[in-house]
């Protein structure tokens, strides 16, 4: 059931406008660890790691084998320390002219979060088309043939913190080749995310006759997602001072004046218009938002596809706002667990929103 709900909430998660992020384990059957260059004990931020990949020139990235291209990146990072997820790719390919679209993904975490939260069961890229606003969501990372990972409570106990060693690894995955968008003419934001912790946002755009395919709304890879779609009448929100800058802010809550209150996302969302959004009944622009709901240790994500009904028009700085209220339940394939929660605009992303569905 989606819905607008009012009353008395009890705060449960709360996620502003992703700023950074941290690591998560690498795929070791692929991809190569080197440690902490010695003598370097400062730890870069996820920005500085993905100005460091940006040394990488679009033209390297395409004419270098998928297999080259970890060296470049290990190469752009000497001397680095990073815990967290960095994505590097072209911000422009020709499909006429290229075969691959390469992501360079770089892997800092010590060996407590490996533990904890392992690549394999728990990483996903999650890609948005900007404008139309079909989403895209894919594992990220394979089990090494012939190892099966155990749940959580059953995996050796981390070593203590003195001993967690932080490793960086570089790995390249081909985006067309794994499915993890179509090969069709657009813009596309790319993003990775692992539990409790993001990537940064790598903006590509695809073009050629290569690319003018029939419109998909799946890539190969991702036939298990489930997606709800639900247009919502504009909800009440405030009015605020004019301002420029993106937000997106998520809050899952539930009403504590009712005993068997669901629980509730409650999203505001700041962005610049795009023209090619669609129209809501009102004639405005409708924004399409994407809900994820992450649980621990299972690489699908539950997403909720949604059609923001903006309250009015953009502002004299080109920035549209929208509010909603969803109400979550089981009917949304959501069982008992804990969860991260994520609202996704475009190339924007909330931070997460960790919650508990308890019934």
């Amino acid at each position: 059931m989606l819905t607008r709900c009012a009353g008395t909430a009890l705060l449960l998660g709360l996620g502003a406008t992703q700023a950074g992020s941290a690591g998560a384990q690498p795929d070791t059957s692929n991809t190569a660890a080197r440690p902490p260059q010695p003598g370097n004990s400062i730890m870069q931020s996820q920005q500085e790691i993905a100005a460091a990949l940006m040394r990488i020139s679009d033209q390297e990235l395409l004419r270098t084998p998928l297999a080259g291209l970890p060296a470049l990146g290990y190469q752009a990072l000497t001397g680095q320390r990073f815990e967290g997820l960095a994505l590097r790719a072209p911000a422009q390919v020709d499909t006429d002219a290229s075969h691959a679209l390469p992501l360079l993904v770089t892997i800092g975490q010590g060996s407590e979060r490996a533990r904890q939260v392992p690549l394999q069961r728990n990483a996903f890229v999650f890609v948005t088309r900007l404008g139309r606003g079909d989403s895209w969501a894919t594992r990220a990372f394979s089990t090494p043939e012939g190892k099966i990972l155990g749940p959580a409570s059953k995996r050796p106990a981390p070593p203590p913190p003195d001993k967690s060693i932080s490793v960086l690894g570089v790995e390249a995955r081909d985006m067309l080749r794994l499915g993890m968008l179509p090969r069709e003419a657009g813009r596309y934001a790319v993003r990775m995310i692992a539990w409790d912790w993001v990537s940064n946002t790598v903006s590509v755009t695809l073009t050629g006759a290569r690319a003018d395919g029939a419109p998909q709304t799946q890539a190969p890879a991702t036939q298990w997602l489930t997606t709800y779609r639900h247009s919502l009448e504009p909800a009440p929100g405030p009015v605020g001072l004019e301002d420029s800058r993106p937000s997106l802010t998520l809050m899952v809550t539930r009403d504590t004046t009712h005993t068997d209150a669901p629980l509730v996302a409650n999203g505001s969302v700041r962005v610049p218009h795009d023209a090619e959004w669609p129209r809501s009944a009102s004639g405005l622009s409708a924004v399409p938002a994407h809900l994820l709901f992450v649980r621990p240790d299972v690489v699908q994500p539950v997403v909720l596809a949604l059609l923001l009904a903006p309250p009015r028009g953009p502002t004299t700085s080109g920035m549209v706002e929208a509010y909603f209220s969803v109400e979550l339940d089981r009917q949304h394939g959501m069982p008992v667990s804990a969860y991260q929660g994520y609202l996704v605009v475009g190339d924007q992303i909330s931070a997460a929103a960790p919650f508990e569905m308890t019934r």
